[in-house]
């Protein structure tokens, strides 16, 4: 304690150090494992289906490891492959910001499963070199909450790249789900609510924080998969598609049945991912 006068400080306690400190976040953690096993069992049931599009074209954005390269590969049955049913990935992008050595270790699973990998950059506010559209999009978990306030322009690119009946796999931890303005639960129960205020003319708070993102990229939540042992979940999200000027200008078309078609295509994706 300095000084003359008042109480004498308070000693914080401190927890030693365990032996396993070191290892969280690192292949020896436990949890680790858990988390790869949770994605494995469920990020391939979230792809298209092999008998509406056998071959596909995927992007990740800012990977953090290659992992996801493997995974996204179904296991070749004999029987599928006979029945026309195997999936397969014929290309594979990554967009933005990539450490030298996952670029590594993307090229060698690439080299692995006989697949190119390509690299583009993309910035905030900007568009990625990339001009050939994708059928899946990929964003790993800690990537949305190291994107901070730019996840918006992230979301907006990938929309950009997706094909209007395409998918983005949301891989995500607490901190991504704070990022996005709330847990997918919260942008479920605000979707609803931002449709019934559409539909009916009403006006009140539709929880505009959860998935505001989302809604300003053109996206639409469809499906999550939470596991609360290992931390993540899998949200399926598909692109909202509008109608263009083209569409309002075709015969018979009308202001009443622009409202059913401008909605109509998101309850058929949800009919079909659900």
């Amino acid at each position: 304690h300095a000084g003359g006068g008042g109480e004498p400080l308070r000693r914080l306690a401190r927890r030693r150090a365990a032996p396993w400190d070191g290892l969280v976040g690192s292949v020896l953690d436990p949890g680790y494992w858990k988390r790869q096993n949770f994605i494995t069992a469920n990020v391939r049931e979230l792809l298209p289906h092999p008998w509406t599009k056998e071959d596909l074209s995927v992007a990740e954005f800012q990977p953090t490891g290659s992992l996801l390269i493997g995974y996204l590969q179904p296991p070749k049955k004999k029987d599928d492959e006979e029945k026309g049913l195997s999936i397969n990935i014929v290309r594979y992008v990554s967009i933005g910001k990539v450490d030298d050595n996952v670029r590594v270790q993307m090229k060698s699973a690439g080299e692995q499963y006989g697949l190119d990998i390509d690299f583009a950059e993309w910035e905030p506010g900007s568009k990625s070199s990339v001009t050939e559209l994708v059928d899946v999009a990929l964003v790993n978990y800690k990537v949305m909450a190291q994107l901070g306030p730019t996840l918006g322009d992230a979301f907006k690119e990938l929309r950009r790249l997706l094909v209007n009946d395409g998918r983005l796999i949301l891989i995500t931890d607490e901190d991504d789900e704070f990022t996005l303005g709330g847990s997918f639960e919260k942008v479920f129960e605000a979707q609803e609510l931002k449709d019934l205020e559409e539909l009916e003319g009403l006006s009140f708070e539709t929880g505009t924080s959860a998935g505001q993102v989302l809604r300003d990229a053109k996206l639409r939540l469809m499906k999550i998969t939470r596991d609360f042992e290992c931390g993540l979940t899998l949200a399926l999200v598909a692109p909202v598609v509008t109608v263009t000027l083209k569409d309002s200008k075709a015969p018979g078309f009308t202001q009443k049945s622009k409202k059913k078609k401008a909605t109509g295509g998101v309850e058929k994706q949800r009919r079909k991912f659900g």
